[in-house]
């Protein structure tokens, strides 16, 4: 299953005889292959794959919907296809292949107009295949066709937004579209710009297009659209040498000088500070929360306060804090009982899909260390379920310390080392003293280099 497939939300459903009146979706192909790695969305976000009969059918039942709501089913190769489920309603899709091979999808039923829009809105992007060793010649050429290409694109949809019965609808999506070709025709002069060299604020092509762009409409936002006002605005221009600090700094400042929205100004000044202090670059932290203090919410600096001073406490070389935690029998245990080896600690919860997919990889690097004394390895849950995490290390057979935090030491550990989101990861030198309080993943291609390096410092 590609990457682009997995990134995308699906469920798990099943088929089901449907009275004759059920608002369902009906899926039909005879070719079986096409379907073979699906994923498909209900109107809640659930996953699923959808169950197909000796005949290539599917059904799916929006039984718990009361208006209009969307499905979409996504093939293996990302092709999406949008399905809108409405009350007593049926639309349907049948796939099939042309002469060449190509996968041609045909909306019928109920709502095939809105449906054909949505699919048609999910290609709306520009291509961008070329990158920094295109040459600038080749980049320009292939920015224009791109181009080209997203207006032809943009024509269509008009073209299909019109078509709707409903005058709402029509004039709704009318805005959906143009917001969305602003932002694509300014991504793709930003990526011209950028691989070219090119400071995007010099740019009157870009510009223009920025002019269009209110940061104080909602539209804005949820469109994006407002990223590339900010940079456009930023007091200097943003390039990859650019320091953390200084970016922070520069973004907070631009949205203090443009937005004057509130909820549209916390949410940005909100989403900057998360940023920054989910970092794991090193950056000059006073001189970012100085201005952020300034400028933001005393609301949002109160919530995030914790996390700087864990920031600011828990650095390398200063002695780490002798959090405790317990094993499956109830038994209590300290940090400090593995003081004289290195210690990676991989903070964690059965409910979190990130930390799920961390444990096959932990699991290998254990093995690979095994009988070496100098180094080990615990988990430490966060569940508030002791059951479920019981269940979790019974059924992956989990063989290195296995531990769980309750309430009150969860709390300790998160305010410790500012825990924001897990999985996180922890390495405890020997002597007790911190290597790095947000390390690097079991995933990460350098772990063993990593891990190793720490080692040979004992």
């Amino acid at each position: 299953m590609n990457t682009k497939l997995k990134s995308i939300l699906a469920f798990t459903g099943m088929m089901m005889i449907l009275p004759v009146n059920a608002q369902q979706i009906i899926v039909e192909t005879a070719d079986t292959t096409i379907t073979s790695n699906h994923l498909f969305t209900t109107p809640n976000g659930e996953y699923t794959q959808l169950a197909f009969n000796a005949k290539g059918v599917a059904t799916y039942s929006c039984n718990t919907i009361k208006d209009k709501a969307n499905t979409t089913l996504i093939l293996q190769d990302g092709t999406m296809y949008v399905m809108v489920c409405e009350p007593k309603k049926t639309q349907k899709l049948k796939l099939e292949r042309n002469k060449t091979g190509k996968v041609i999808g045909k909306l019928s039923g109920a709502n095939a107009d809105m449906a054909e829009l949505f699919t048609e809105f999910t290609k709306f992007s520009p291509e961008m295949d070329y990158n920094e060793e295109t040459s600038p010649a080749d980049i320009k050429k292939k920015s224009t066709e791109a181009s080209n290409k997203l207006d032809e694109q943009y024509k269509r949809l008009v073209i299909l937004a019109k078509k709707l019965k409903n005058k709402e609808d029509v004039e709704q999506n009318l805005v959906d579209i143009e917001k969305a070709y602003l932002k694509n025709r300014l991504s793709l002069l930003e990526n011209e710009d950028y691989l070219t060299h090119r400071d995007p604020r010099e740019d009157n092509r870009v510009m223009q297009l920025v002019a269009e762009i209110d940061p104080n409409d909602t539209l804005s936002l949820s469109n994006d659209l407002i990223t590339s006002f900010i940079y456009a605005h930023f007091p200097e221009r943003i390039t990859k040498d650019m320091s953390a600090e200084n970016y922070g700094i520069g973004y907070i400042n631009t949205v203090d000088k443009y937005v004057t929205n509130k909820e549209i100004r916390d949410l940005l000044m909100e989403g900057i500070i998360n940023n920054m202090l989910g970092t794991t670059t090193p950056f000059n932290i006073d001189a970012f929360w100085q201005v952020a203090k300034e400028k933001v919410d005393p609301s949002i600096i109160e919530r995030f306060q914790y996390i700087v001073d864990a920031k600011k406490k828990t650095k390398a070389g200063m002695k780490c804090p002798d959090i405790t935690f317990s094993d499956a029998e109830g038994n209590k245990h300290h940090l400090s009982e593995f003081k004289g080896k290195l210690v990676y600690i991989d903070l964690w919860a059965t409910w979190c899909g990130p930390c799920a997919m961390e444990i096959p990889k932990l699991a290998k690097h254990i093995e690979e260390y095994q009988g070496n004394n100098k180094v080990e390895f615990i988990s430490i849950s966060l569940d508030e379920n002791m059951k479920a995490w019981k269940n979790r290390i019974a059924k992956e057979k989990l063989q290195w310390p296995q531990f769980i935090a309750n309430a009150e030491e969860n709390k300790m550990i998160s305010k410790t080392f500012g825990v924001m989101s897990i999985p996180r990861f922890l390495l405890i030198n020997a002597d007790g003293t911190i290597n790095d309080a947000d390390a690097f993943r079991p995933s990460d291609e350098k772990f063993k280099e990593k891990l190793d390096a720490a080692l040979q410092l004992y």
